[in-house]
């Protein structure tokens, strides 16, 4: 129980210190590590040593700087830690968040800001910056959509457990003719929606004399032995074979 209280009270007077993004601010009152004289001219992880031959903390971002190896980013600008000149320099060395201790307190805190926007890192600049359907936000966050209107080219699709941006959702948003499968506007999904009468990997083919087949008319044979299984008390149909055109 005492251990528990000390810790509460140690972390309260930490995030004291830090904005909600979980960054040191400026003007930090608190040092990590008391200084020490240099050794060699070296000094300890996370300590640089200035021209006074004192071991000094290095600062983080948004921390107050002479130069650039005042910085544990390397980058000292206008007096100030920053994080980045290029999208190279991120995700930043200089940074300081507690998402790895705290994710309910700051859970917005990106593991993966690897792009340079106005001397920040961040996790995007544009959407194909982010995973598969995410958007990124005016903010620069990777984010499912809300409404049509995050997706550039595609629509908000809210069907399963996530908002994904895709480029259909139903067969409305398909040119004419195509089919909506997967988020994606194909061709054909079965046999039926072929001039042909065979659909093979979401295109329109001929039929052929051997392989695999979902109806009749997919076989030049126009036999297609197909078995079926029960699933829940319900019957399934499988694929089949086409039969020999021999």
């Amino acid at each position: 129980m005492i251990q528990q209280l000390f810790l509460g009270m140690f972390m309260l007077m930490f995030i004291k210190d830090l904005g909600v993004d979980g960054r040191l601010h400026t003007g930090s009152r608190r040092e990590a590590i008391v200084n020490h004289l240099c050794k060699n001219g070296t000094c300890s992880k996370d300590h640089f040593c200035n021209n006074r031959n004192i071991c000094r903390r290095y600062k983080f971002d948004g921390e107050p700087c002479k130069s650039h190896e005042y910085c544990k980013s390397g980058i000292c600008l206008n007096q100030t830690c920053r994080a980045c000149r290029v999208d190279d320099d991120c995700p930043s060395r200089g940074e300081i968040h507690l998402r790895k201790y705290l994710p309910k307190i700051f859970p917005n805190i990106a593991d993966d800001e690897a792009y340079c926007l106005d001397n920040d890192c961040v996790a995007c600049k544009l959407d194909d910056h982010c995973k598969a359907a995410m958007v990124c936000t005016s903010d620069n966050r990777c984010e499912e959509c809300d409404s049509d209107e995050d997706c550039v080219d595609g629509f908000c699709s809210k069907a399963g457990a996530h908002n994904w941006c895709v480029q259909c959702y139903n067969d409305t948003h398909c040119p004419d003719s195509q089919k909506c499968s997967y988020g994606k506007c194909v061709e054909c999904k079965e046999d039926s929606d072929c001039s042909t009468g065979r659909c093979h990997l979401a295109e329109c083919v001929s039929p052929v004399c051997n392989g695999v087949c979902s109806s009749d008319s997919g076989c030049i044979s126009g036999s297609c032995y197909r078995r079926s299984s029960f699933h829940r008390g319900s019957r399934t149909k499988l694929f089949g074979y086409c039969k020999s055109c021999n």
